[in-house]
């Protein structure tokens, strides 16, 4: 078994499993620039993994942020309301996402979708 061919070919199944012995075995210039380009690689992968978390968190912290406010019936006519009354005579409840929640999720898809795609391209290749 070749040290060498195994770092530069990763496993495809198993592409991100790092064998660290192997990873930092430095005997020459060869040695060396095959440890840059699998440094390199980590780093590609610990950045498409970023991205995959940065993207679920913004979408799921904002998908549970949505705001209520109540629709008040009164003697007086029909009013919009924030908190509830005692005058209230048929309260409807609704919510809704204001306009920075939308956008961050939004962003948080396009993060996911985007990480998706270069991890895909990456499998792809490899």
């Amino acid at each position: 078994m070749n040290i060498k061919s195994d770092i530069a070919r990763p496993n495809p199944i198993r592409h991100t499993v790092i064998n660290f012995k192997k990873l930092w075995h430095v005997k020459g210039s060869k040695d060396m620039k095959l440890l840059i380009q699998n440094i390199k690689r980590l780093l590609r992968i610990i950045v498409e993994n970023i991205i995959l978390l940065i993207g679920a968190y913004l979408f799921t912290f904002n998908l549970f942020n949505f705001k209520d406010g109540v629709y008040c019936d009164t003697e007086e006519g029909q009013r919009l309301s924030f908190n509830y009354s005692s005058n209230c005579i048929h309260p409807a409840v609704y919510y809704y996402y204001n306009n920075e929640t939308i956008t961050y999720l939004a962003l948080g898809v396009i993060l996911i979708i985007l990480g998706l795609l270069i991890i895909k391209e990456r499998n792809y290749k490899n």
